[in-house]
């Protein structure tokens, strides 16, 4: 998922809907993103600042104002459009970062931290509610849950001038390699029914 949204972002494009509902197991038994209806490309000339990251590649910070998306998953500055009544705010392409934290929660914990039955409730708390990470949560886990759920975009874990070289160094990752997932040379720990023949 770190490795699609970083080639997404650096083709500037924004998923915008990132949940695990959209991610499939594929043949090989590594994960695909999937479903771009929501997905935007942005304005180079009017929505879209790039700056070199220091990783010597390309850091687009894209912007948009149009709220999209699943409400569990939704970032605080797209439901911040909602409530500002008019108010010019936008967005850019951190709110998938967020979501990435919302999915890792939900695998890690079985719901969102967020989830709700009332969608008006939702919205309030992602907005305004103090996140705590469950108690039980391992370390690094909650060190990356908290890093990703952070309601400021511009210090977002993801967002900063390093780009998904940060995300990418955090422990919970660790022992990982990085080239050895983008090669995908780790043995797939699942591979779906259908591709093995059954």
């Amino acid at each position: 998922m770190v490795e699609g949204l970083h080639f997404c972002h650096s083709m500037g494009v924004a998923h915008r809907d990132i949940k695990l509902e959209n991610v499939l197991v594929s043949s090989d038994g590594y994960v695909r993103l999937c479903d771009f209806g929501l997905a935007k490309k942005f304005d180079e000339k009017r929505q879209e600042r790039t700056t070199r990251a220091t990783d010597g590649g390309q850091r687009r910070t894209m912007r948009h104002s149009r709220m999209v998306g699943t409400p569990d998953a939704l970032a605080p500055e797209v439901m911040s459009i909602d409530i500002a009544l008019g108010a010019d705010r936008d967005y850019g392409a951190s709110v998938d970062w967020w979501g990435l934290g919302v999915m890792l929660w939900e695998m890690l914990h079985g719901s969102t931290p967020f989830d709700d039955e009332n969608h008006a409730k939702v919205q309030k708390k992602i907005v305004e509610d103090v996140i705590e990470v469950p108690a039980a949560t391992d370390a690094a886990a909650a060190a990356l849950l908290t890093k990703l759920l952070v309601r400021d975009p511009a210090a977002r874990l993801g967002a900063g001038p390093s780009g998904t070289a940060d995300l990418k160094a955090m422990d919970f990752w660790q022992p990982l390699s990085w080239d050895k997932v983008y090669e995908r040379a780790y043995p797939a720990e699942w591979i779906p029914p259908e591709a093995r023949g059954g």
